[in-house]
């Protein structure tokens, strides 16, 4: 399946950090999610990616030895937009608390990988491919800072089953939940995640082609800005 075959205003994948909410979003919330997605689509650079700086340090904790001075964690801190220190510091302070005495060694950088389920194409990009006391695991880190948003196992389950999915050859998968400092694994290995995805995928597909889900053309976003 070639990317002309996806519907017309799905120009790309969508990242695992785009479809991930839509998943967990009630009935309700997803065409808001929905709408956000097509306002950004395409649009991604850096600067506005909120926790790209907090995801290449954690990254970089883990392959480099540290020096001298502030670690790779605390740089984080330092070098975080004054609008996000408190969440920098917050999930700096609670992803230590989930290393405590962990032995954790860097292994690789993980390849992303692309999940398809009928004309939706979704990246699978764990940051982290590492052994912990000794096993490995590749490992997704999860961030969202609002309490509605935390992870339980049972809504952590179909994120871990996508990362077993796409790149269980590397390790067992993980999902932390960096702002709360807790980690999932894959349970209820018996359960049909694949089957549960391709129906949220269908009903992505389905709003993302109605008429109530429609991007603003750029005379209604420049009506809408002025």
């Amino acid at each position: 399946m070639t990317t002309a075959d996806l519907p017309a205003t799905l120009e790309s994948p969508i990242s695992l950090n785009q479809f991930f909410p839509f998943v967990l979003a009630d009935s309700m919330a997803k065409r808001a999610e929905l709408l956000s997605i097509k306002r950004t689509q395409g649009l991604y650079t850096p600067a506005v990616d909120y926790w790209r700086l907090l995801r290449l340090q954690i990254a970089a904790h883990h392959q480099f030895t540290p020096g001298p001075g502030l670690d790779a964690l605390d740089t984080a801190i330092e070098l975080a937009h004054p609008d996000r220190k408190e969440h920098y510091t917050t999930a700096v302070v609670n992803y230590r608390r989930f290393l405590g005495r962990k032995h954790v060694e860097w292994i690789d950088q993980p390849r992303r990988a692309i999940w398809l389920a009928d004309q939706l194409q979704v990246r699978v990009n764990p940051e982290l491919h590492v052994t912990i006391n000794g096993d490995p695991h590749v490992v997704k880190l999860y961030l969202k800072a609002d309490p509605r948003w935390a992870l339980s196992q049972r809504t952590a389950n179909p994120l871990a089953w996508l990362l077993h999915t796409c790149h269980g050859h590397l390790g067992r998968p993980l999902v932390i939940d960096v702002m709360r400092g807790r980690a999932f694994g894959l349970t209820r290995q018996g359960y049909d995640y694949d089957g549960m995805l391709r129906a949220q995928a269908a009903a992505f597909l389905s709003l993302w082609g109605s008429p109530g889900a429609r991007s603003p053309t750029k005379g209604e976003a420049g009506a809408a800005a002025a």
